[in-house]
C-alpha cells in the first residue's frame, strides 16, 4: 500500500526488494506493461533476479515486429493458438540489449485488410484497400526477459502470471481493495489488512463447503 503519487509499478519492486532478505527474494518476477521499463529490468539484473515483463506497443516495439515479419522467421509453437519468435534487441533509452519474445495470434473477430495496387500505368500514392477473407491478420505481444527457457515455457510463464493476478483482481473488485482511500496512509493500510484477513477466512470457509474448486466472492457470498 503506497501513497497516491507512488501507486505505479515503477515504485513497487525496488523498494520491495530492499525489504526482503536476499535469501528470500523471488527467483522470477513477472509483470505487465507497468513493469516493462529499463529501470525495473536493471533493478532485477543488479540483484541477479530473473524477470519476464510485457512491453508497451511503442514505436520501437512496432518496428521490431515489422522487421521480424519481413524476415520471414520460423515461428515456434507458444501454446493456446500463439506463435513465438525469440530475438535480441535494444530500445531507445536502454543501456544494453535484451532478449525479447515476439508472440502473435491470428485475429478471430476482425476481417483482414490487405493493400492492392491499382493496375495502372501511372503510379498511385494511395493503393486500393480491399477485403481479403483468405488473408491473415495478427495480434501481437512483446515480452522481454532474462529467463533462459524455450518459447513455449516463457509464453506459459506469462499466461500463469495472469492467473495469479486474478486473486489480486478479486480482492480489489469483490472485497473492496480497489478504490478505498483516506488522507491517512496508516488507516488505509490497516483497512487493507482487515480486508485481506476477512478474504482469507472466507476462502477457507468456502473451500470447505465447495472443496473441488475456488469460488470467487461474487458468487460464493450469495450462494453460501
Amino acid at each position: 500500500m503506497r501513497s497516491d503519487n507512488e501507486h505505479g509499478g515503477s515504485f513497487a519492486l525496488p523498494k520491495l526488494f530492499d525489504s526482503i532478505a536476499e535469501e528470500n527474494r523471488p527467483l522470477l518476477i513477472r509483470g505487465d506493461l507497468s513493469y516493462g521499463s529499463d529501470n525495473m529490468m536493471r533493478e532485477c539484473e543488479n540483484r541477479l533476479i530473473r524477470y519476464l515483463f510485457k512491453l508497451k506497443m511503442s514505436s520501437g516495439a512496432k518496428n521490431l515486429i515489422r522487421d521480424i515479419e519481413h524476415s520471414n522467421p520460423n515461428w515456434a509453437n507458444a501454446g493456446q493458438g500463439w506463435q513465438g519468435y525469440k530475438t535480441t534487441f535494444q530500445l531507445q533509452g536502454w543501456e544494453q540489449k535484451r532478449e525479447a519474445l515476439i508472440l502473435r495470434r491470428q485475429h478471430k473477430s476482425k476481417k483482414a485488410v490487405v493493400t492492392k495496387a491499382i493496375e495502372d500505368k501511372q503510379p498511385t500514392i494511395f493503393p486500393e484497400l480491399i477485403e481479403d477473407e483468405k488473408a491473415t491478420e495478427w495480434e501481437y505481444c512483446v515480452l522481454v526477459t532474462n529467463l533462459n527457457r524455450s518459447v513455449l515455457e516463457i509464453a506459459q510463464h506469462y499466461r500463469d502470471r495472469g492467473d495469479c493476478e486474478n486473486n489480486c483482481d478479486e480482492n480489489k473488485n469483490q472485497w473492496g481493495w480497489g478504490g478505498f482511500t483516506t488522507q491517512d496512509l496508516a488507516s488505509t493500510r490497516i483497512m487493507a489488512a482487515i480486508i485481506a484477513l476477512i478474504s482469507n477466512w472466507w476462502n477457507v470457509y468456502s473451500r470447505l463447503a465447495i472443496p473441488e474448486k475456488h469460488a470467487e466472492a461474487i458468487t460464493s457470498r450469495p450462494l453460501l
